[in-house]
C-alpha cells in the first residue's frame, strides 16, 4: 500500500505493509531512487511524518539519502499528554487516598488517647476512694468520735463529746450521765443468746476524770438479768476518785446484774484513798449460758479488790495489770488471763483457769478447781519477802482436781513457800520445765511443797531446783535435779 507524502521539496510515496508487523517496511521515493525504513516496532495509532529533501539540478547525489524524522504531530503530543494527565489523576487520586488514611489514622490516634485519659481518670478517682476509705478506717482506729455514739471528753460537754465534767450537776465527771444515757437509748433482745440489754458503746477520751459518788450500771428489771456494757478509752484515759469517794464501796458496781459479752478496754481506774473497790461485774449468782467478756488493757491502782468477774465463763482478760485481788467465781466456765500482771487471782469456784504469759505473784483457792489450773510461760514470782507463799489454799476445803505448769519460772524470797498444801489439796501435780531460784543467800528459803501428803500424784520433767536443800524439797522422786 503506498500513501501520497508531501515533502518540502517534491513528492514521494509511502509504502506501508500492514499484514506484517514484526517486518513492517516503508518504501519512500522521491527524487533519484527510494529509500526502505524497517522501524523497530509498530505503532498504528502514532502519525509519522518524514522530510526528505528533494535536491535539485546540480546538487550532489549522495545528499538524496538524509531522511529527517520530524517529532510526532500535535495529536501525539496529545495522546503523551492525555498519558501524562490519567499519571496525574492516578498520582492524586492516590495522594487523596493517602490522605485519607492520614485522616483516619490521627481520627483514630484521638479516640486512643481520649479513652486512655478517661482510663488515668478513673483509675485516680478509684485511687482516691481507696486512700479516703483506708483514712476513714484509720481515723475510726484512732477513736474518731464518729465511730461512737456516746463520747466521754475532758471538756465535754461544751468544747466537744455528748458528756464530761462540765455536765449540769455530775459527781462523776459527766462518766454516769454517759452510762445511764447508753443504756436508755440501747436495744432490747428479746431471743436468749446474749445480753438482755445492749447498751451503747461508750467511748472516754484522753484525759483525768475525777468521780466523787458510786456508779451503779441500770440493773434490767423482771426476768431480764445481764447487761451489754461497752466502755473503751484512749490511751492515758484515767477514772480516778477523789477524796469524797466513799470507802468499801464500788467504783462501777454492776447493781444486781450480769456483764454478758461486754468490753471494758484501755482505761487506767484508780483510788485516790484506801479501801475502795474497782468495777464488780457480776450479781454472784450463776445465770445460764456462756458470758463470753473481753477486758483488754485495764490498769488498777490503790484499790482494794480491783476487780470482781464473779461469774464469767468463757471470758478473756488480756494485757491487763491488777496490783490487787481479781475474784474468780465461775463453777461451770473457763477463764483466761493472757499476758496479764496478777497480784493475788482468789478462785472461789472455777471449771477451769488458765493463765498464759505475764507476772504472776499469788493464787488463793477459797473452794474448788473442778477441773485444772494451768500455767503456762509464766514468771511466778516473789514478793520481795512479803508475800509468803506462791500458791495456797485459804480455806480448809480449799482443793484442785490437776495442776500443770509449763515452763514456768518460780521465784523465793526468804522464808517464802512455793506451794502451801496446809489447807490445800491436789489430786495430780504436773511440771513440766519448771525451775525454781531462791534469792535468800543466808536464810533458809521456804518449801516448795509444805504438806507432800496432800498430793496424792506429781509427775516432773524437766524440774530444776538447785538452790533447794533436800529438807526444803521434801521426798521429789529421784529424777528432780537439786544442783
Amino acid at each position: 500500500m503506498y500513501l501520497p507524502l508531501r515533502f518540502k521539496n517534491g513528492l514521494s510515496l509511502l509504502r506501508i505493509n500492514p499484514l506484517k508487523r514484526k517486518n513492517n517496511t516503508v518504501s519512500m521515493s522521491g527524487g533519484g531512487g527510494v529509500t526502505t525504513v524497517k522501524p523497530s516496532s509498530y505503532r498504528p495509532q502514532a502519525e509519522l511524518t518524514l522530510s526528505i529533501p528533494t535536491p535539485g539540478y546540480g546538487e550532489p547525489v549522495s545528499d538524496r539519502s538524509k531522511v529527517t524524522l520530524n517529532k510526532p504531530t500535535s495529536s501525539s503530543s496529545a495522546s503523551s499528554s492525555s498519558l501524562t494527565t490519567k499519571k496525574q489523576k492516578n498520582t492524586a487520586a492516590t495522594s487523596s487516598s493517602s490522605n485519607q488514611k492520614k485522616n483516619w489514622m490521627n481520627v483514630a490516634l484521638w479516640i486512643y488517647m481520649g479513652v486512655l485519659l478517661i482510663a488515668i481518670v478513673a483509675i485516680a478517682w478509684i485511687f482516691q476512694s481507696e486512700i479516703s476509705k483506708l483514712q476513714k478506717q484509720s481515723t475510726t482506729t484512732s477513736f474518731s468520735n464518729s465511730s461512737y455514739p456516746v463520747v466521754l471528753s475532758p471538756n465535754g460537754p461544751d468544747s466537744e463529746g455528748n458528756f464530761g465534767p462540765n455536765t449540769k450537776g455530775t459527781t462523776t465527771s459527766g462518766l454516769a450521765e454517759a452510762i445511764q444515757y447508753a443504756y436508755d437509748h440501747g436495744m432490747l433482745k428479746n431471743s436468749g443468746y446474749g445480753p438482755d440489754v445492749v447498751m451503747l458503746p461508750i467511748l472516754v477520751k484522753q484525759g483525768i476524770y475525777k468521780v466523787s459518788s458510786p456508779i451503779k450500771l441500770p440493773s434490767p428489771g423482771g426476768s431480764q438479768n445481764t447487761l451489754g456494757f461497752y466502755l473503751t478509752g484512749q490511751p492515758y484515759s484515767v477514772i480516778l476518785t477523789d477524796s469524797s469517794f466513799p470507802s468499801d464501796e464500788w467504783l462501777i458496781d454492776c447493781n444486781g446484774c450480769q456483764f454478758t459479752h461486754s468490753i471494758i478496754s484501755g482505761i487506767q481506774f484508780q483510788a485516790g484513798t484506801a479501801g475502795i473497790n474497782g468495777i464488780k461485774a457480776s450479781n454472784g449468782r450463776y445465770i445460764g449460758g456462756s458470758m463470753q467478756n473481753h477486758y483488754f488493757q485495764l490498769r488498777f491502782w490503790n484499790f482494794a479488790t480491783d476487780m470482781d468477774l464473779g461469774y464469767n465463763d468463757d471470758s478473756f482478760i488480756e494485757e491487763c495489770q491488777f496490783n490487787n485481788t481479781v475474784i474468780v467465781d465461775s463453777p461451770n466456765g473457763q477463764i483466761q488471763f493472757r499476758n496479764c500482771v496478777l497480784g493475788t487471782v482468789l478462785i472461789k469456784n472455777i471449771q477451769q483457769l488458765t493463765i498464759t504469759g505475764g507476772l504472776l505473784y499469788v493464787i488463793s483457792v477459797e473452794g474448788t478447781v473442778y477441773y485444772m489450773l494451768q500455767v503456762t510461760d509464766s514468771y511466778w514470782a516473789n514478793g520481795v519477802g512479803s508475800i509468803q507463799n506462791r500458791l495456797l489454799g485459804s480455806s480448809s476445803n480449799a482443793s484442785i482436781n490437776i495442776l500443770s505448769c509449763k515452763n514456768v519460772l518460780f521465784a523465793n524470797g526468804k522464808n517464802e513457800n512455793n506451794i502451801n498444801t496446809d489447807q490445800l489439796s491436789i489430786d495430780t501435780l504436773l511440771m513440766d520445765t519448771v525451775y525454781v531460784a531462791s534469792y535468800s543467800t543466808t536464810d533458809e528459803p521456804g518449801y516448795w511443797i509444805t504438806q507432800p501428803s496432800n498430793v496424792k500424784n506429781s509427775r516432773y520433767v524437766a524440774f530444776q531446783a538447785p538452790t533447794l536443800t533436800e529438807n526444803a524439797l521434801l521426798n521429789l522422786p529421784t529424777d528432780v535435779i537439786l544442783s
